[in-house]
């Protein structure tokens, strides 16, 4: 059971209550609920005190695991979308670029690039010169 206390620290109990059972697909409520240690309605009723609704924060928790999941390169695509309890790679594409502006593919390789643009840029700097 996932202890919650406070305003805050109740959503954020439901978040973390959320991500183990991401992998069977849309998590159910009642199990959340089971996992904080309250009813359906309770849950409902605390998190709404935050302006949240159990659909929003299941999608920004899948968005988070997401970009955690795809910053390792060893993952591939469709163990990702396993993770996150998606049917299939095409589904998790759509609502990633949805909730994003672009799709996994284009992120994860934004991202490498990026972080070889800052380790070169780095070096540089290092050395006193500007990045090439």
């Amino acid at each position: 059971m996932v202890t919650a206390v406070g305003k805050k620290g109740f959503s954020d109990s439901v978040r973390r209550a959320i991500v183990p059972l991401l992998a069977d697909g849309h998590p159910q409520i009642a199990r959340t609920a089971e996992a904080v240690g309250c009813s359906v309605r309770t849950l409902q009723r605390r998190i709404a005190r935050d302006g949240l609704t159990y659909r929003r924060i299941v999608g920004k928790v899948r968005f988070q695991e997401a970009h955690r999941l795809l910053r390792d390169t060893r993952l591939r695509l469709i163990d990702i979308t396993d993770q996150l309890g998606f049917t299939d790679a095409g589904s998790f594409s759509r609502s990633f670029a949805r909730w994003s502006g672009v799709p996994p593919r284009v992120y994860r390789r934004r991202m490498l690039e990026g972080r070889g643009a800052r380790s070169r840029a780095a070096r540089a700097s290092d050395l006193g010169r500007p990045p090439t």
